[in-house]
């Protein structure tokens, strides 16, 4: 259905020829950012003349939103390897022409560093990687001065696998996130929230989660590092958000030392988070936790996560509330990638939480789904879509759970969301 849909979605109006004019610019999205194919229907199973991406590219000269619209799309296209080498080349010119040396350009929908995966001249210079990384320090320090950093953190976070920051690099943001903290942890005072807003203790709390979860991202791809001259920030950074209750499980992991007592110190305090009754300390241990099973899937060190995979699986078998939804996405991620710490025990846990989900939600949604009920749903059937992968390619029968859960999705009346959540994007 989404790849026949895509055709469609391609030829969607854009914003200026909607009659809907009192609606501002920026409330529209373009939808194929929207649509997630796995890799089997990318390239040439695309249902997208050469001809129609000709015309997309036409457009690239037309007025801004017109050619922000067109550029949204056309680069979608191109990292599903449906533009051909001429229109790579010509997507390339036009996505940097006229952008000063020290810019990137900007693609509507896309975080900035994605620049580097796309077509560019040749005689660009500075290559892209370098600009992408000075933009990124510009943005970071712009806004982390007047605290509206939380979106840029999280691209920081995304441009990890991407970019290849250095070490020192990384180290820098370790002593600029820890000189914001010491400048504005006074907010942790004031919990009263303005109109709209949150309260300034609330905002400083996020964005320092949000400073942990990007560190976490960019160290987990560096070398373990035993040097005391590199550990000693990190060190400060971790025990100067301990004593405010940040929950910094996530870069523990990342940073996860060679010290044997050290390291099973870390694992305990994940597995013990993950049962607790806050949701941000849990959703840290979660990320900790995906982390964990990154770095512990050589042969030899895959025993060191059971307690973890215990408490990760007990938390779905129990319906922990806190961060359910959360969970079951970790847990279906870690199905698809590190399918290694799948015991029997893990899979009768999973396979009972995901029957009693079925049944707890299957009549609770009320009003606007505050209790979020609808995304519960959409994550158990995910894990269940992971699972049935799991069993088909192990050449096992399906189990009654997965069965139900591939039935409800196929339901006509059960939330899109819900139906959508099957066969995710990369399965």
């Amino acid at each position: 259905e989404r790849l026949r849909a895509v055709p469609s979605i391609i030829d969607f109006p854009v914003p200026d020829h909607l009659s809907v004019q009192q609606l501002a610019e920026e409330e529209f999205v373009n939808p194929v950012r929207l649509i997630n194919l796995p890799a089997s229907l990318c390239g040439e199973a695309l249902p997208i003349a050469e001809e129609r991406i000709d015309e997309l590219l036409d457009r690239l000269t037309c007025a801004n939103q017109d050619r922000a619209w067109a550029m949204t799309s056309l680069v979608w296209l191109y990292q599903r390897g449906k533009l051909n080498e001429r229109q790579s080349d010509h997507l390339g010119r036009a996505l940097w022409d006229g952008v000063e040396a020290s810019k990137v350009p900007a693609v509507e929908g896309y975080d900035s560093f994605e620049c580097i995966t796309l077509p560019h001249p040749r005689e660009i210079d500075p290559t892209p990687r370098t600009r992408a990384k000075e933009h990124l320090r510009s943005i970071i320090n712009e806004r982390m001065a007047d605290n509206r950093a939380r979106e840029t953190l999280q691209e920081l976070c995304n441009s990890a696998g991407v970019v290849e920051w250095a070490k020192e690099e990384a180290l820098e943001f370790v002593a600029q996130f820890l000189n914001w903290w010491h400048t504005n942890k006074h907010r942790l005072n004031d919990r009263n929230p303005g109109l709209f807003r949150l309260s300034p203790a609330e905002d400083i709390k996020r964005t320092i989660i949000k400073a942990v979860h990007a560190l976490s991202a960019l160290f987990l791809r560096l070398p373990s590092d035993n040097d005391e001259e590199n550990v000693e920030p990190l060190r400060e950074f971790l025990a100067t958000l301990a004593e405010h209750d940040i929950p910094t499980k996530e870069l523990d992991a990342a940073t996860l030392s060679e010290v044997t007592e050290i390291r099973e110190n870390t694992l305990q305090q994940v597995a013990k988070a993950l049962l607790d009754n806050d949701c941000v300390v849990v959703e840290d241990a979660l990320c900790a936790a995906s982390i964990l099973a990154r770095k512990l899937a050589d042969e030899e060190s895959r025993s060191e996560f059971a307690p973890v995979a215990t408490k990760l699986v007990q938390g779905v078998q129990w319906r922990h509330r806190p961060a359910l939804a959360y969970r079951l996405q970790i847990v279906a991620d870690l199905v698809e990638k590190q399918h290694w710490f799948l015991s029997t025990e893990a899979l009768t846990g999973l396979l009972a939480g995901l029957e009693q989900i079925a049944e707890e939600t299957s009549s609770g949604v009320r009003g606007n789904d505050k209790d979020g009920v609808i995304t519960i749903r959409a994550s158990a059937a995910s894990l269940a879509s992971a699972l049935f992968e799991y069993y088909r390619e192990s050449g096992s029968d399906e189990p009654e759970a997965v069965r139900r859960w591939r039935e409800l999705c196929s339901d006509p009346n059960e939330f899109s969301d819900v139906k959508n959540s099957w066969m995710v994007a990369g399965r």
